[in-house]
Parts: C-alpha cells; sequence; structure tokens
C-alpha cells in the first residue's frame, strides 16, 4: 500500500476514516482496487488480533512447555 499511497487514519463520530493520498494520479478503477485491498488488509489484521487473543493461552503453555524441554535453562 505504501508503495502506491499514504493513509490518513482518523475517528469521527466514533467511526475510524481512512483517506488514502496516491503518490501519483490513479485512474477511479485503480483507486477502488487500492480501497478494497486496504479493506482486506484491516480484516486481514483484525482477525490476527482476534485470533492472538483468543489463543494466547494455549500458545503460551505450548511454548512453556517446549523451552522447559530445551536444556538452555539451568537446574539448581
Amino acid at each position: 500500500m505504501t508503495a502506491k499511497a499514504s493513509v490518513n487514519i482518523s475517528t469521527e463520530a466514533g467511526n475510524a476514516v481512512c483517506v488514502l493520498h496516491f503518490t501519483k494520479a490513479v485512474s477511479r478503477e485503480d483507486a477502488a482496487k487500492a480501497v478494497e485491498g486496504l479493506r482486506l488488509e484491516v480484516l486481514d489484521q483484525d482477525l490476527r488480533s482476534v485470533i492472538a487473543a483468543e489463543t494466547a493461552t494455549l500458545r503460551n503453555t505450548i511454548l512453556a512447555l517446549a523451552f522447559s524441554r530445551s536444556g538452555l535453562q539451568s537446574v539448581d
């Protein structure tokens, strides 16, 4: 996205408002594709965040178990 445009994000009346500023003139079709690409990226990142939060306990348990058997910790 940053190769084609910059994005300003603000809030207005509780809504997120994204304004794309293209680095060069683009057709309406290319602008619409960029907007759709931004929407998909935001959705993807939001889903990643939700999944990370929902699986944090399990992920941390797996990592703790893996590192407890790695031999990286000294036993006193």
